[in-house]
């Protein structure tokens, strides 16, 4: 299946793709998916993603990921996602993660992290990140963690 025909489809019938269509496709035809089209791919579609396929998706399609679907990728799915991905989170997106899921942020991923994205973060998904994750965390995204996340590191 060439890249022309699979970014011509709607999502409903990325849907009906199979588990070996799904398997053939590049990370550069992954990328060029559109978020509607992401969408249109089932949980158990995500889940045989391989890594180099994650990698390929970008801001522009990971919003197409509704928040049950991100809630059901594993770690080392997660970690597979490019840090251009990352960006494309909404905070709802992010807020959606488990502590164990927000543990698969790279050093990189983290320093991207905008002040839009961080507000929906509470004290005990914060409180998951590594030292090193903490102080990759650029000044935009600092300012978005609200009073209770940061007065949660001055008591712990």
């Amino acid at each position: 299946m060439s890249t022309t025909s699979v970014t011509g489809l709607k999502s409903s019938d990325i849907a009906l793709l199979t588990s070996s269509e799904i398997a053939a496709l590049s990370s550069a035809t992954i990328a060029k998916l559109s978020a509607t089209q992401l969408a249109g791919l089932t949980t158990s579609a995500i889940g045989q993603l391989s890594a180099s396929q994650l990698a390929g998706l970008v801001a522009g399609n990971i919003k197409g990921l509704t928040t049950g679907v991100i809630q059901r990728l594993t770690t080392s799915q997660l970690s597979a996602l490019g840090s251009s991905a990352w960006v494309g989170l909404s905070a709802g997106q992010l807020a959606s993660l488990s502590t164990a899921q927000l543990q698969a942020l790279g050093t990189e991923d983290m320093v991207l992290l905008a002040a839009t994205q961080t507000p929906s973060l509470n004290s005990s998904q914060f409180a998951s990140f590594s030292s090193a994750q903490i102080a990759a965390l650029s000044s935009l995204g600092v300012r978005g963690l609200s009073t209770t996340v940061i007065s949660s590191l001055l008591t712990s």
